[in-house]
């Protein structure tokens, strides 16, 4: 079963508003204001309607963040969301549910799965700078203080565990002063405890071997490399927070490029969002959105 619904953020200082519900399923757990979309309803008309019937305000601006797919155990949820900018009168629960700010990432009561998809994808950014050597190389990671508001996955590729952890130590010193997400590899995730990073990254081989739900900690990402649909639908299944689609202009291995047609194709049955990668350089965003895609990655064209 699929279902479609809008939901909205409204954010005061590092909290969301929420509403509990008061019905099954997830009886008693926040959610973000929103609902389905009804027949022959856009999701633009859905958001404006729902937000007015569940808080009592009428939205004067807002702006479309995105879609997600999540699967839950016998559905299916197309969400679409929503940043509101503005609004006109005083919120309140015309539905009798209790209305708090929280943050999720924090707080100690119970979300609807999805929540923590959402968060990560309204603060996810559209750039990934990959940093892939063999061993230390400070002008490679003297470069990671320039992405500001960006991402930096740290490969592990080629590099054996002490020379990861020596680097990923190091690029955690950077961007704990800066705005700035490290994405560390699962390879050696168990030899980085006390190191600081926001997200863990799965090999399209790595994925391919997990049974169970991956997402132990809430307040980080989890992302895999893709090459084609099994690997995609995989990830589907995983409810990823995004993917790295690639090869898409040029390969390095046994994989041939993808180019923009097949990358728009394979990124319309993402659940998430798809970054490409190979042959990719900063520029190229716009042709990447205009794909489907959400943002780019690259190694030597960063």
């Amino acid at each position: 079963m699929t279902i479609e619904c809008s939901i909205g953020i409204i954010k005061e200082s590092d909290k969301y508003l929420f509403s509990q519900r008061s019905k099954k399923p997830f009886l008693d757990h926040f959610e973000f204001p929103g609902g389905k979309l009804e027949s022959n309803e856009s999701s633009d008309q859905a958001i404006d309607r729902e937000i007015f019937e569940e808080l009592g305000i009428k939205i004067v601006d807002k702006i479309k963040i995105g879609s997600l797919i999540h699967l839950y155990k016998n559905l299916k949820v197309k969400i679409h969301i929503y940043q509101i900018v503005s609004y006109e009168g005083n919120i309140l629960s015309r539905e009798k549910q209790k209305i708090l700010y929280l943050n999720p990432l924090d707080s100690y009561h119970k979300f609807i799965e999805s929540t923590y998809r959402i968060i990560n994808y309204i603060s996810l950014p559209r750039y990934m700078h990959i940093i892939s050597e063999k061993k230390s190389n400070p002008y490679s990671i003297n470069r990671a203080r320039k992405y500001f508001n960006n991402m930096i996955r740290l490969r592990s590729f080629g590099l054996s565990e002490d020379s990861y952890i020596s680097q990923a130590k190091e690029i955690s010193e950077i961007s704990s002063n800066k705005d700035v997400k490290l994405i560390l590899d699962l390879k050696y995730i168990r030899s980085c405890q006390g190191i600081r990073y926001s997200g863990i990254h799965y090999t399209s081989n790595e994925i391919n071997d997990i049974k169970t739900n991956i997402r132990i900690d809430k307040n980080i990402t989890y992302s895999a490399s893709c090459h084609n649909l099994k690997e995609i639908h995989i990830a589907n299944q995983l409810n990823l927070d995004f993917i790295l689609l690639s090869p898409v202009l040029s390969s390095k291995h046994s994989n041939p490029s993808l180019g923009w047609t097949d990358f728009k194709l394979l990124s319309k049955e993402a659940n998430m969002p798809v970054f490409a990668l190979g042959g990719i350089s900063k520029d190229d965003l716009k042709t990447c959105m205009a794909n489907d895609g959400y943002g780019v990655s690259g190694i030597s064209k960063f």
